[in-house]
């Protein structure tokens, strides 16, 4: 259990494309960030491909996470935590603050959350 007494300038819960996405960009402005996602828990946990996704269209999704995280962490200001988040609340300012369920805690000034999405499929009669 550990707690960062670094002040991130962004928080990114999910670490999936749209996580990524955003990790990438803040990277290159040199902007310290953390991006805190759950290991193996995926909205398309299911695929063994990627489709209609520009470049990666029949990749696997973990060569497509791996790529990511290698080309992010080239910058060198993006930390990449593995854990449940549990909390988050609004400080003083701007300020967040995260919880994760092993009780370490992260402060960022800004925080996105990039996951929770879930594909819902109509109850249709021989499906």
């Amino acid at each position: 259990m550990a707690s960062s007494r670094i002040i991130f300038d962004a928080i990114i819960i999910g670490g999936g494309p749209a996580g990524l996405s955003a990790a990438l960009a803040l990277s290159r402005v040199r902007r310290p960030t953390l991006v805190i996602s759950i290991p193996g828990v995926r909205r398309n946990a299911i695929a063994h491909e990627m489709h209609t996704f520009i470049t990666r269209d029949g990749a696997p999704p973990s060569e497509f996470l791996a790529t990511a995280e290698a080309e992010i962490a080239n910058y060198g200001v993006v930390k990449f935590e593995s854990g449940k988040v549990v909390s988050a609340k609004k400080l003083r300012d701007d300020d967040f603050r995260v919880k994760l369920q092993d009780g370490s805690e992260y402060s960022g000034r800004k925080l996105l959350i990039a996951m929770g999405s879930k594909d819902l499929f109509p109850d249709i009669e021989g499906n």
